[in-house]
């Protein structure tokens, strides 16, 4: 019979890629929520100030964003089957999402969402990367 330490140190291994999961998946939340209220608050802003910040193209891409990330969230939230799939689908429209934001360098409101993009990207990168293994 193995003794306790031995046992435990079979099963350090998984514990630990365990752990690394479940704080990826909680940071992808977290992100993927302050992205969604960003870029949310974005449209808002987007629209009352008109121009060029209020092109179909651009509040659909916000829109589109926001959604994906609220949903990416619920998913992880309840462990879905299907979130490594909407992970990689999140991390498309972050990218786009941000690329399009970086077209307005001087508006603050715009750099801030695109860093949400950003960061709500790469944790979805790295969690459906996870989800795959």
């Amino acid at each position: 019979m193995e003794n306790k330490d031995t046992l435990l140190g079979n099963l350090r291994p998984g514990l630990n890629k365990l752990f690394d999961d479940m704080t990826e998946n909680q940071a992808c939340i977290q992100n993927a929520v302050h992205c969604h209220l960003i870029c949310k608050q974005l449209i808002q802003y987007s629209i009352q100030t008109g121009g060029i910040y209020a092109e179909p193209s651009h509040l659909r891409l916000l829109e589109d964003c926001s959604e994906i990330c609220e949903t990416t969230a619920n998913l992880i939230l309840r462990e879905s089957d299907l979130m490594k799939e909407l992970c990689l689908v999140c991390m498309r429209a972050c990218e786009r999402c941000a690329a399009r934001c970086r077209r307005f360098p001087d508006n603050q409101r715009m750099t801030a969402c695109a860093e949400a993009c950003e960061q709500t990207a790469n944790s979805c990168s790295a969690v459906a990367a996870a989800a795959f293994n």
